[in-house]
């Protein structure tokens, strides 16, 4: 009975991790932010001005991991659309709530 409890609690405790390639994607998503995202000092804004904003994100392959991609981007930008894009999500049922609480929190570090 002590065995079954432990690994009913380890299965609890699995289902609000995620798994290593949500890690990479999340922090690609942040790599992603900060070369997208507006431009830091008068010299960044220079070259964007002379330039463009050459930069533009690539979906990737998996939709349920591009999804993950522009939710943690959404987050670190501080975008309003990060929350729709988490309803989206839980609809779809690709991540728990607790799963997006860990993106979340990993995208704003």
């Amino acid at each position: 009975m002590i065995a079954y409890i432990n690994s009913a609690a380890f299965q609890i405790d699995q289902a609000e991790t995620l798994d290593p390639l949500s890690y990479r994607v999340i922090l690609l998503a942040r790599d992603e932010a900060l070369r997208m995202g507006p431009p830091r000092g008068v010299l960044g804004r220079a070259w964007q001005w002379f330039v463009g904003n050459v930069e533009v994100a690539r979906p990737l392959a998996n939709a349920r991991l591009d999804m993950l991609r522009q939710f943690a981007t959404l987050v670190w930008l501080g975008d309003e659309q990060a929350a729709s894009l988490e309803q989206t999500i839980l609809n779809k049922g690709h991540y728990s709530a607790g799963q997006l609480g860990i993106a979340r929190v990993l995208s704003q570090a």
